[in-house]
């Protein structure tokens, strides 16, 4: 397992055997930090499982933990130490993305058949990372989910500290909110804060039951799952991407023709009658015979 230490503007990466290593400032630790005290962390790593101890209150991310408690630590948590040390656990990515596609709601139903085990889902999880279920991992398989330690609490913690119904989580559409229960008698601290109202829990908070601490991740989105508003986006950007590929229109010119001349319609021959043609001659005659009969009186 790597991890990456990150000091003084610098990154360095460490492979972690499995067994126990200590960090601190002193010439026997294993991971030799400067200024900081001898063996102030102990790691452990069991198999997939990664466990620090501090000899005195230490954060990861922005919670405080407390000293002398072993603690989970999850792939991508920042270990703050002193002196701005930062420790983290690189995240596996190529486990990440082969992960399995199951929605939260055939949760329940596949872990109650065995065939699913809690890493391989995207929804939404807790991940135990104190007490006697340390590295256990618990789905959220329901809208309606109940963390305490009852028989029939929808994540069910080994903690006598724990109420039997301790705190509630509902989820409304990938909303997931902790909400408290008037019956339970003990508190609720998320992030190290005590629980007065309902909260919208985000990806990385850590929750504090008992003497149990649980750490929530959000359900992830398969790469199909899209919302409509998505979808118009994209579509509307890809139709600009491809107004852009689209040449402009381009004007060739091109030579003016002769203009066609008009043409009028001529008008057809006009035929003369027969009756037409012997009044015309006939008038013809009476001229020529009037004509030569003023000559002769002369």
């Amino acid at each position: 397992m790597r991890i990456e230490i990150l000091w003084n503007q610098q990154t360095t990466t460490v492979d972690l055997a499995d067994g126990m290593a200590t960090v601190g400032g002193g010439e026997g630790d294993g991971i030799c930090i400067e200024g900081l005290p001898h063996e102030l962390l102990t790691l452990r790593l069991v198999g997939k499982q990664l466990s620090v101890t501090s000899k005195r209150s230490v954060r990861v991310g922005d919670a405080l933990f407390p000293a002398r408690v072993a603690r989970l630590l999850i792939e991508g948590e920042d270990l703050k130490l002193p002196n701005d040390v930062v420790i983290r656990r690189v995240v596996d990515q190529q486990k990440r993305d082969s992960r399995k596609l199951v929605a939260t709601a055939f949760v329940a139903q596949e872990l109650l058949c065995g065939g699913l085990s809690p890493e391989d889902t995207r929804a939404a999880t807790f991940t135990c990372v104190t007490g006697l279920d340390r590295g256990r991992i618990f789905p959220v398989p329901f809208e309606d989910n109940v963390i305490g330690r009852a028989d029939d609490a929808s994540i069910r913690v080994r903690d006598r500290a724990v109420s039997r119904y301790h705190v509630r989580l509902l989820r409304q559409a990938r909303a997931y909110t902790l909400q408290l229960i008037t019956s339970s008698m003990n508190g609720v601290y998320v992030n190290g804060l005590l629980l007065k109202k309902d909260r919208v829990l985000e990806t990385g908070d850590v929750v504090e039951v008992g003497q149990t601490i649980l750490r929530f991740d959000a359900a992830e989105r398969a790469p199909e799952e899209r919302t409509v508003a998505s979808k118009a986006t994209d579509l509307a950007a890809g139709q600009q991407k491809a107004h852009q590929l689209v040449p402009s229109p381009v004007t060739v010119p091109v030579a003016a023709e002769p203009a066609p001349q008009l043409q009028l319609p001529t008008a057809p021959p006009r035929q003369l009658s027969l009756e037409t043609v012997l009044m015309s001659a006939g008038l013809a005659l009476m001229m020529l015979g009037a004509l030569a009969a003023a000559l002769m009186i002369r």
